[in-house]
């Protein structure tokens, strides 16, 4: 609790916080009162919502998300009063892997608000797909990136990463994420194996010369499914 109540001291009163949580380190009795014990001390600490997995620590990513289980607690803590007068904001995350999935926990759970997480990795196209659903256009909402789209955002993922951590601790880095990417490419294995052979700059744009110099449509990728080559990287 000290960490919840150093944090809500040290930001401004009049910026939101919120904080993110598993459901308990295990599926004990213990856990779970541990469980509410922080999520009702974020709730009267000044803390404006929070996000739950709904897998457990000792889980990690193994089975899937508890939906139920966060249908449970939607229905406990959804109307629920913070200590600022507002209604406390509750969301979900687990298993979120195409932006149909955000829309179905919410409507399956009855939670507020959903934390895309793992599934933007390699897919950022997900929240342009989101906003899509929104407007009503599924067409659009299906839509997989062109070649050239995920050209430009390997780049400077690429760029940024190398900006932040250096060409040789990005060069090892963004192998698992360029794994990722190359599920939207139409020639996915050959890329793949590409990226993973990756140690600089060079290395990178050269992958981008022979799998990405001509536009033409992408892929409509299972970001779900793992790959042993993704588990060989990362």
């Amino acid at each position: 609790m000290a960490i919840l109540d150093a944090v809500r001291q040290a930001v401004p009163e009049h910026v939101p916080c919120t904080v993110k949580l598993r459901r308990g380190t295990d599926l004990s009795a213990l856990a779970e009162n541990n469980f509410r014990f922080i999520l009702e001390s974020a709730i009267g600490g000044g803390y404006a919502g929070a996000v739950v997995h709904g897998r457990t620590v000792e889980q990690k990513y193994h089975g899937p998300a508890d939906w139920q289980w966060l249908t449970s607690l939607a229905h406990e803590y959804g109307q629920v009063i913070a200590s600022s007068g507002e209604h406390f904001v509750l969301g979900g995350s687990g298993d979120i892997w195409c932006a149909a999935d955000i829309f179905r926990m919410i409507q399956t759970t009855g939670l507020h608000w959903v934390s895309v997480a793992r599934g933007c990795i390699g897919n950022p196209w997900i929240f342009h797909q989101a906003l899509a659903l929104m407007r009503g256009d599924t067409e659009q909402a299906l839509q997989p990136p062109t070649i050239a789209q995920q050209r430009e955002v390997l780049r400077e993922h690429f760029e940024l990463a190398c900006r932040v951590n250096g060409e040789k601790s990005a060069s090892f880095e963004m192998r698992k994420f360029g794994i990722k990417f190359s599920r939207h490419h139409p020639e996915h294995q050959q890329v793949a194996k590409a990226f993973i052979a990756v140690k600089g700059l060079a290395d990178w744009q050269a992958v981008l010369d022979e799998f990405y110099c001509v536009n033409g449509a992408g892929r409509l990728a299972d970001m779900s499914v793992a790959t042993p080559l993704a588990c060989d990287v990362v």
